[in-house]
């Protein structure tokens, strides 16, 4: 059995529009990979890699835009950890950790 790590409070308290989804008081996780996603930007703020905030103001604006996509015709709800992926990208992004593919688009 694996020990459980406490997540740090500023993760674990977040609320607002990055507000983590919920039952019971018990992170929801729909997927194994929603949950590997929530661990990976939690490691990976641990260890340094970024600021929490950033992270989350990432996550508030991808979550701004599912929600203007989803309002136009053609476009499916965006689940919370896609937008959570989305947000983490561009957190490692900003930070020269990875480059994204969209950075040299060229539509």
């Amino acid at each position: 059995m694996r020990a459980r790590r406490a997540v740090d409070p500023e993760v674990a308290d977040m609320t607002g529009a990055a507000e983590l989804p919920r039952r019971s008081g018990d992170l929801v996780f729909h997927e194994p990979w929603e949950r590997r996603a929530f661990a990976l930007a939690v490691a990976l703020n641990r260890d340094g890699q970024f600021e929490w905030e950033e992270f989350r103001q990432n996550l508030i604006s991808a979550m701004e835009l599912g929600q203007r996509k989803t309002h136009t015709r053609n476009h499916r709800r965006v689940g919370y950890y896609e937008q959570w992926l989305t947000a983490l990208e561009q957190t490692l992004d900003d930070n020269g950790i990875i480059i994204s593919g969209n950075r040299y688009s060229t539509d």
